[in-house]
């Protein structure tokens, strides 16, 4: 079985005026990544790799994480296709890959229609940070769970 994070980018600023791919955090981002490393469905599927978008935001994110977590540099793959990617694009990178655990940190709205495609159902919103969680037995893709740093946690 092979198990699937399909993460957005944390928040991100507008403040610069700078190309897209350059845009880094802001504040905001940096304190969802530090609170959803601590969530169950991050902090119990450490990854076999991460494949991450070249853009800042985006890598910005998945450093966040790993630090939190502890996790080898070398697990860390960046991916120039991810960014400008259709959801379709992602679902055949993903096929690709045969790790147990694979986090791949992209970008809407391609990450949103990916786990649109994986869930076979609609998902309503796909929020900075979010996370979906995805099992794969027999090449079929199952939603096990579905984060998001202001989603209240009882």
């Amino acid at each position: 079985m092979q198990r699937l994070l399909l993460i957005r980018h944390a928040k991100s600023s507008w403040r610069h005026d700078i190309d897209d791919l350059l845009r880094p955090l802001n504040d905001r981002g940096y304190a969802a990544a530090q609170q959803m490393s601590q969530r169950p469905i991050v902090r119990s599927n450490l990854p076999d790799v991460i494949l991450c978008s070249p853009a800042i935001r985006a890598y910005s994110t998945a450093v966040c994480l790993m630090r939190t977590l502890n996790i080898a540099a070398e697990r860390l793959q960046i991916c120039d296709e991810i960014y400008g990617a259709s959801a379709t694009d992602l679902q055949q990178l993903v096929a690709q890959r045969r790790e147990a655990v694979v986090w791949l940190i992209g970008h809407n709205p391609a990450i949103h229609l990916a786990a649109e495609l994986f869930a076979e159902s609609a998902i309503e919103a796909f929020p900075t940070l979010a996370v979906a969680q995805f099992d794969f037995e027999n090449d079929v893709a199952r939603l096990q769970a579905f984060d998001w740093p202001k989603r209240s946690i009882d």
